[in-house]
């Protein structure tokens, strides 16, 4: 299995023990907070959330899955606000155990994950996708993605070979 690190970090401000050099904002709680001078605003985040979702669908669609299935769910509860929408809370009421999520629904689920709400696994025969700490997204894939991958780096997100820290 091909296995990939898929984030918005450019490795080029990585030092030499690939730590990240940049003070970058690394969740949905730093909406309002400034980075840089400039405040880090809503419409900025969701375009990055869209890109993550995106790259998860255009996979999938290359492996021909039609759903993955969720492993080692964690509920982390909700925070209600005007961005919690009724579909991401009745997918978090939903949710439990060894679920299969259809490519449907993949855009709920993960925002849930890249929000903090929830966390687990995404599995197939074909394809995994991890999600770790400081919107670090991790890809197992068993074919070879180049022509997806640049479309993935053409979106602005960085594709990088890297072993999942979360094992299989």
């Amino acid at each position: 299995m091909y296995e990939y690190r898929i984030t918005k970090y450019d490795p080029k401000n990585r030092n030499e023990l690939g730590h990240y050099m940049v003070d970058e904002w690394t969740e949905f709680e730093d909406i309002s907070h400034s980075f840089d001078g400039e405040a880090f605003n809503y419409i900025e985040y969701i375009n990055i959330e869209n890109k993550y979702i995106y790259a998860i669908e255009l996979l999938m669609r290359r492996h021909g899955l039609g759903s993955m299935r969720m492993r080692g769910l964690e509920k982390r509860g909700l925070t209600y606000d005007e961005t919690l929408t009724k579909g991401m809370i009745d997918m978090y009421d939903w949710l439990d155990h060894d679920r299969s999520i259809s490519i449907q629904i993949m855009s709920i689920f993960c925002r849930l994950i890249l929000r903090k709400y929830v966390w687990a696994k995404l599995v197939s025969p074909k394809m995994f996708v991890h999600f770790g700490g400081n919107y670090y997204m991790y890809i197992g894939a068993s074919e070879d993605c180049s022509k997806e991958f640049r479309e993935i780096e053409a979106s602005g997100l960085f594709v990088e070979e890297c072993e999942s820290p979360y094992g299989r």
